[in-house]
């Protein structure tokens, strides 16, 4: 059976994550202009995008970790995600029901979503599970990091297989490549 890449679920990741910013964004926004949710004539749609677009985050989440960790259990930093995600999956609730709130909310879903982000990148607690955030990094799958982060502190590239010669070609590579 095949085994989707790292990329794939990262993309899938992100895919949900603008859809349920996007319907947040919406329901906001309607509700910051004196809306209701009984004259909200996008309602449907924006719940829709959210509820799906939660459960494409989620399971592109779930796909990196299972790639990154296999069958081990949640380190701390993806339960901080959990609850995050978690306060972004009642939002709408939140905004229907607390109408003086849509302001506030609407700035909670930006630093909700930043946290999120940091919480990714830095993998607070990583060594809680035996790992630290920098092994974390460097155990990234093969092929999951992009070309340019491989320079030297020069801004060089590092990796000789990737640098080019006088025609653009990689070094190394022939017609065929």
């Amino acid at each position: 059976m095949p085994t989707m890449s790292y990329e794939f679920y990262r993309i899938l990741h992100f895919t949900g994550i603008f859809m349920v910013l996007t319907s947040l964004g919406g329901m906001a926004v309607h509700m910051i202009n004196g809306g209701t949710r009984a004259e909200f004539p996008a309602r449907r749609w924006t719940a829709i995008m959210h509820g799906i677009g939660l459960f494409i985050a989620l399971t592109g989440g779930f796909g990196m970790l299972a790639r990154l960790y296999g069958g081990m259990s949640l380190p701390v930093w993806a339960w901080i995600k959990l609850g995050i995600w978690l306060l972004l999956g009642v939002a709408p609730a939140v905004l229907y029901r607390a109408k003086g709130a849509a302001r506030a909310l609407f700035v909670a879903v930006v630093v909700l979503a930043v946290l999120a982000a940091a919480t990714a990148f830095r993998k607070p607690f990583a060594s809680l599970n035996g790992t630290t955030a920098e092994q974390m990094i460097d155990d990234e799958p093969e092929g999951a990091d992009f070309e340019g982060d491989s320079l030297d502190e020069a801004g060089e590239n590092a990796d000789p297989n990737l640098e080019s010669g006088a025609d653009g070609a990689k070094a190394g590579s022939t017609a065929e490549d």
